[in-house]
């Protein structure tokens, strides 16, 4: 069956503006953690603590990627990443409230097996549904405690 392919593109994320003050609100608190690590005699949780806080630091200034989504009926598409549907289990399609629109797909793989998607707001959610109902279950997948905690911070 070979129906019409359905693409968009949209930011890897909802990028949200952080103040001088966010920075140096998540400056001083790695800094914090890195020097108690020290100071309590675990410097190798330390040195991490203070790459971990200049890594988040660094993502946080970073502007989201467009991500390039392909669905036809061979699988799904995302950036350079194909992943055909005799590997993938399931999807949702997340569309609540003023959350944006994210398609989440359930793979085989054991290690990140949930891959989250945006959905561009020009794409018509119903449709996009009803195609993915051809060749995959439709099971509610909650977003974890990590993408929460991310969304909540900013990112």
């Amino acid at each position: 069956m070979k129906e019409e392919a359905i693409t968009w593109r949209a930011p890897e994320y909802t990028y949200r503006e952080k103040s001088v003050d966010w920075f140096w609100g998540a400056g001083l608190i790695g800094a914090a953690i890195a020097i108690a690590a020290i100071v309590v005699g675990n410097v190798l949780f330390g040195i991490f603590a203070a790459i971990a806080t200049f890594t988040l630091l660094m993502y946080a200034a970073r502007k989201p990627r467009m991500v390039e989504v392909l669905i036809d009926h061979r699988g799904v598409k995302i950036n350079r990443v194909f992943y055909p549907y005799n590997i993938l289990t399931s999807f949702w399609i997340h569309n609540h409230g003023n959350a944006a629109k994210k398609l989440i797909i359930e793979s085989e793989r054991g290690v990140f097996p949930h891959v989250a998607v945006p959905i561009a707001d020009d794409v018509d959610t119903e449709k996009l549904r009803d195609y993915l109902l051809v060749f995959l279950p439709e099971e509610e997948h909650p977003e974890s405690l990590s993408e929460i905690v991310l969304e909540y911070l900013g990112f």
